[in-house]
């Protein structure tokens, strides 16, 4: 009983947080910084990933429903956020090697490459980066584990790193590719001068580390009070 109280309380900060968003975020110009998913972080380190899954999934409704952005602003929330869920869980180095170099290349001129190569259909890649983690969540929610030892400073540095490398990557090529111009109506060139690479990279990066700093600091303020002890659960 007390999970699930702390699960609703956790799910209403996070409907009152997007309720307050004009107060509490930061426009970035292409996107906004704020601190809406960090109650389902919380709710990772706490409770375990179904239940954070289900607190995101409750954020990502109140931000189609109050958010002038209606349902790609919803997708994008929930696309961008899950990263951060998913790798708390699996902060795997060869995650950052692969997506580290991935967003390297994007970041020194891939983008523009890989449009004169693939042309209008690039916009299948865009789609595919946005559903790459819906798809992912999905497989973790069968058999989810306990997070990592996000306790141990040097792992808190590990899965940000990971966390901030793949959510950038992908949200390059899924903003970039296919929620700006199909959304929009923006063309690729318009597209790339308004949002460079390097700025989607940079400022998801500021955004996941909200997101986990916000976290691990409710977390650890719960259990020094001892309002609601872990362990961690997985349910």
């Amino acid at each position: 009983m007390g999970a699930c109280l702390v699960e609703l309380a956790l799910a209403a900060t996070a409907v009152g947080l997007q309720a307050a968003h004009s107060s509490v975020s930061y426009d970035a110009g292409f996107m906004f910084v704020d601190p809406v998913a960090v109650p389902a972080v919380l709710a990772c380190l706490l409770l375990g990933f179904r239940a954070s899954l289900r607190v995101l999934l409750v954020t990502v409704l109140a931000v189609w429903m109050l958010d002038s952005s209606g349902t790609i602003g919803a997708a994008l929330k929930l696309s961008a956020s899950l990263p951060g869920l998913i790798l708390l869980l699996y902060p795997r180095w060869w995650l950052l090697a692969v997506f580290g170099s991935a967003g390297v290349l994007l970041v020194a001129g891939g983008t523009g490459i890989l449009y004169a190569h693939i042309g209008e259909g690039i916009s299948r890649l865009g789609a595919v980066a946005i559903l790459a983690p819906v798809a992912a969540a999905a497989v973790v929610y069968v058999r989810p584990r306990p997070p990592a030892d996000v306790w141990t400073p040097a792992v808190a540095v590990r899965v940000l790193l990971v966390v901030v490398t793949v959510r950038g990557t992908l949200m390059i090529l899924g903003d970039t590719f296919f929620a700006v111009p199909v959304f929009f109506g923006q063309s690729f060139e318009d597209t790339l001068r308004s949002m460079p690479a390097w700025s989607v990279m940079a400022w998801n990066g500021v955004q996941a580390t909200v997101d986990l700093g916000g976290g691990l600091a409710a977390a650890w303020l719960v259990r020094r009070i001892r309002y609601f002890a872990p362990p961690f659960r997985t349910h």
